[in-house]
């Protein structure tokens, strides 16, 4: 197993890919590492796995400004866009270089993009504008974000993007909070839409509430992912 890690920023990479990697990777949003759970993923499926790590969460991920949903919180900042143009212009580039020698680039079709949280609605949200990922996955993706729905409704799908993962734990709908309480209808309505779009997509319901069993978690969306 092989391994290097980079930093950009206040960005941390750190990749494991095997001695072959056969045109895949993998990078997984996260909030911190938990790469040592999944690293087993990178031998058995030829895959280079890349954890990115150290993002201001309510801003970087979050296409558009919106109300916090936790009261004292600043709201959401909306700054995806910039934060996807430093992935795709700076991250991809700086990770595919060590990969695959200067210069080369995996094809999108042999990229995916995984995300728990408001990294999984960046995921989906990411993939529809960028052309970069061919697989998507979203964990308890916060489609319940302000605008998410009615946006998606009105997108056309790159035609890179053949296949996405959503998931969501059965206990979410019983949250206190009435916006996080949709998260399982509003990813019932994307997958609709996303189905309606001739996407292949793949839905499980979980045990558990919004954290619970997260390395379970996406070990189930790359097993999907990485047939």
């Amino acid at each position: 197993m092989r391994h290097f890690s980079e930093s950009a920023g206040s960005l941390e990479i750190d990749c494991r890919y095997p001695d072959k990697v056969v045109g895949r990777v993998v990078y997984l949003l996260e909030p911190v590492k938990v790469m040592p759970g999944l690293e087993d993923f990178c031998e058995s499926r030829s895959t280079a796995l890349v954890s990115v790590f150290g993002m201001d969460w309510d801003n970087d991920l979050t296409p558009w400004p919106a109300p916090n949903v936790r009261k004292k919180c600043p709201d959401f900042g909306g700054g995806a866009g910039r934060f996807l143009e430093v992935f795709g212009s700076e991250m991809v580039p700086l990770v595919e270089d060590r990969l695959l020698g200067p210069g080369n680039r995996f094809d999108p079709s042999g990229r995916s993009l995984v995300g728990i949280s408001l990294a999984g609605l960046f995921a989906v949200w990411a993939s529809f504008l960028s052309g970069l990922f061919g697989s998507i996955a979203s964990v308890s993706g916060s489609f319940w974000y302000d605008g998410f729905t009615e946006w998606i409704g009105n997108q056309l799908v790159p035609p890179v993007v053949r296949r996405v993962y959503l998931s969501v734990g059965e206990r979410e709908r019983e949250s206190r909070n009435p916006l996080f309480s949709r998260i399982e209808g509003c990813t019932a309505e994307v997958r609709k839409l996303l189905e309606s779009r001739g996407l292949e997509v793949a839905f499980e319901l979980n045990p558990g509430n919004h954290i619970a069993d997260g390395v379970p978690r996406l070990r189930k969306a790359l097993d999907w992912l990485l047939v």
